[in-house]
């Protein structure tokens, strides 16, 4: 039997360092268990769930078995009673009556006690911190700041939410494209269109069970795209806009699509104004209806006390006023070099100015379990129908997702898990 190593700790967040000190340990050992302690009342911090599946996520393998468990107890380095408490506790989460290798980054009493206990030598990695230096009390006072020190699930979790709502023909995509390009992170499209189109152009009758599973996938790609966000991240509609259209479709509205939009966290929601012009897309219904959907929506938003501010003005005004509003909210900054960018001649709700000039859709192979379906959406040329299908492979979940946004943007959606046969069905040249 090869040598067995053990890192404990809260993990409250896991960050960088923990990731360090797990990769250290992980080379020295044959088989690596990776503790998270939980408690009841750190569960109301983050839960003990989320921060195992990050740790399972980063750093499970073969080799490395992430175990996790709330006990409730006394903390003591000096009470034997309590000491050995612990003990039997880490033992049985490893489920081993000892093991070769404690791995702290702590220098102190805990972690030669902890080691002696369990029948191991403890091994102390980067003890000063100098190879990552972060804390997880750093993080949690401004996570933000130690934004470096994140892996992309731990930063969809801190990352800033700005949802940009409004009735429909209110500038909204044109505003959250444009906000993310102030701020340069990533946003999030509508995916509600891509649903809605193919299924208009079958005939098929919608249900409640559709605005459901419009809402849910609407925040599980939110969810995705936050990985990549920077700081904040912006949201082209949302669960509380798919309400007003169960409304519009089938006449009222329902407390289970209601339900899904009240439990986003959002640190601001940006109303676009119904000061531009109303236009025709071929799916938009009226003027009279785009200010029901605007009076639904902030009433929504007042019964939910949710912050939010309405933006109206030019295109300037709009992303100056919305950009003071979020840097307030969620205590980020747009990086310098002001709106002068926003002169370049961007026209058209999805128009971007792609390298090369390329639009539509592209599918080809991710890899042996996922696709990868690219478009730069623009709107007069990007073929619903088959992103549509292509984002309907697998409705049960959205696993992966990027928005590459620059200058110029392009949308990647990754929809896995499909089969081998599924991605070489979808796979082919770009067109």
């Amino acid at each position: 039997m090869g040598t067995t190593g053990v890192v404990l700790g809260k993990f409250l967040p896991f960050h960088r360092g923990h990731r360090f000190l797990v990769e250290r340990a992980a080379a020295a050992c044959d088989e690596l268990f990776v503790l998270v302690m939980g408690s009841s009342a750190e569960e109301a911090i983050i839960p003990l769930a989320t921060r195992e599946a990050w740790v399972r996520e980063l750093v499970g393998s073969p080799r490395v078995h992430v175990r996790a468990r709330i006990t409730d107890g006394p903390m003591s380095w000096t009470d034997p009673a309590i000491i050995a408490f612990w003990n039997r506790v880490i033992l049985e989460m490893v489920g081993r009556p000892s093991v070769d290798v404690l791995f702290t980054s702590e220098g102190d009493t805990y972690g030669d006690v902890t080691a002696a206990g369990i029948g191991a030598r403890h091994v102390c990695v980067d003890p000063g911190r100098a190879a990552v230096p972060i804390s997880g009390t750093a993080i949690r006072r401004d996570p933000l700041a130690a934004w470096a020190y994140l892996d992309p699930p731990v930063r969809a979790f801190y990352a800033r939410r700005v949802r940009v709502i409004g009735g429909e023909s209110t500038g909204k995509t044109t505003l959250t494209d444009l906000l993310a390009r102030r701020f340069e992170t990533a946003w999030v499209p509508e995916f509600g269109r891509a649903y809605s189109d193919p299924k208009d152009a079958r005939g098929e009758t919608w249900t409640t069970a559709d605005f459901v599973a419009i809402a849910t996938r609407q925040g599980d790609l939110e969810d995705v795209v936050a990985r990549r966000a920077d700081r904040v991240l912006f949201a082209d509609t949302d669960a509380l806009t798919t309400g007003i259209w169960h409304r519009v479709y089938l006449g009222a509205r329902d407390a289970g699509v209601d339900a899904i939009g009240a439990t986003r966290p959002y640190a601001l929601t940006l109303v676009a104004g119904t000061d531009i012009g109303w236009v025709q897309d071929g799916d938009r219904r009226s003027p009279h209806e785009r200010a029901l959907q605007q009076a639904e929506l902030t009433a929504r938003l007042d019964e939910l006390g949710a912050p939010w501010l309405l933006v109206t003005g030019s295109r300037r005004e709009r992303v100056a006023v919305a950009s003071a509003a979020v840097e307030a909210a969620t205590g980020t900054a747009a990086p310098a070099g002001g709106l002068d960018w926003l002169e370049l001649g961007l026209e058209g709700r999805w128009r971007h100015l792609v390298p090369g000039g390329r639009h539509g859709l592209r599918v080809r192979p991710g890899g042996p379990d996922a696709i990868e379906v690219a478009a730069s959406l623009d709107r007069e040329r990007t073929d619903y129908a088959t992103l549509g299908s292509a984002l309907a492979l697998q409705p049960a979940a959205v696993r992966e997702a990027d928005w590459y946004a620059a200058r110029h943007v392009e949308l990647a959606y990754a929809v896995a898990r499909s089969d081998d046969e599924r991605v070489a069905a979808n796979a082919g040249p770009a067109t």
